[in-house]
């Protein structure tokens, strides 16, 4: 299907299956860069939502499903105020679960752990940090990480035997190093360990 109808390449990418469907990003030039979702055919193919109103684009990362639910960052109004997003696969049902103004980064890096949704997004106080999205609330909540300087790196995210483990710079005394969550997580801060998991070292 040829999505961007002028000579320009729509460059769709971030194929992610959502049900008997795909969501996707793509580019065209009346809309910029925005969530698609397909069902295989031309028809089926359609713009999911002009977050941004216009040519510019929302700077989505990627999609990350669970459930019956699909969740991504992304700009809105303009390139400076983020939010993190929910669709269930319609124009209607896709709407902001939470935003943030005068923000460098969109939400990114998408991972379920217990009944919340883990994902990287930036906060002037803790930068690039692990924020958590309780499923039976409304709420996205900062997870504590102990200092300014604390940074996460997303798509790192693993669980095993009952614990979430992470790559976390947490500060200059270890730099980049293992840490885990454990279940159940039901404290709002100071979930991280005192130390890493195994190093010791500032790399």
């Amino acid at each position: 299907m040829d999505i961007n109808t002028s000579a320009n390449s729509s460059n769709p990418r971030t194929f992610t299956p959502f049900g008997n469907k795909l969501l996707f990003f793509a580019k065209t030039d009346a809309n910029g860069d925005e969530p698609w979702i397909t069902d295989g055919t031309t028809a089926g193919t359609t713009l999911l939502k002009d977050i941004i109103p216009g040519t510019a684009s929302s700077g989505i990362i990627d999609f990350y499903v669970h459930a019956d639910k699909a969740y991504f960052g992304a700009y809105y109004g303009n390139s400076s105020s983020s939010a993190m997003y929910v669709t269930d696969g319609t124009t209607a049902g896709t709407s902001a679960i939470y935003s943030q103004q005068n923000v460098q980064y969109v939400p990114s890096n998408f991972f379920f752990f217990t009944d919340r949704i883990y994902f990287k997004w930036y906060d002037f106080l803790f930068q690039n940090s692990l924020f958590q999205y309780p499923l039976t609330g409304n709420t996205v909540y900062l997870t504590g990480m102990g200092g300014a300087n604390a940074l996460a790196y997303g798509g790192d995210y693993v669980e095993l035997n009952n614990k979430m483990y992470m790559r976390i710079d947490l500060s200059s005394s270890y730099g980049q190093e293992l840490y885990s969550l454990s279940l159940p997580q039901v404290s709002l801060s100071g979930d991280f360990i005192s130390n890493p998991i195994c190093g010791n070292e500032n790399p």
